[in-house]
């Protein structure tokens, strides 16, 4: 992680404010996490993947039945295996399989 932080400061694509803002323990962690070990035999992995679906409101609310609700956002990383789906949020550390 050092040694690509310090490339990307000297090839200007990292600023001093960027990487002051940079959680590199954290960035760390994840690299040697199982998380990430699963991922590296991922078939194939999508990054902000945008996302659209409609759902009964029911699925929220039991009062909301026959309610259309619009659900849409990004999906950080998505990794496809061949029996599965392991989907990843940062914002939260959130992992979910499917």
């Amino acid at each position: 992680v050092k040694n690509t932080v310090n490339k990307m400061l000297e090839s200007g694509r990292l600023t001093d404010e960027e990487l002051s803002l940079a959680k590199l323990d954290k960035i760390n962690d994840f690299l040697n996490s199982a998380t990430c070990d699963m991922l590296r035999g991922a078939d194939k992995i999508y990054k902000e993947l945008p996302f659209n679906i409609h759902l009964d409101g029911k699925a929220l609310n039991e009062n909301a039945e026959g309610e259309k609700i619009q659900l849409q956002g990004t999906i950080d990383c998505l990794a496809e295996f061949k029996d599965s789906i392991l989907i990843l949020d940062f914002t939260f550390l959130a992992i979910s399989f499917i």
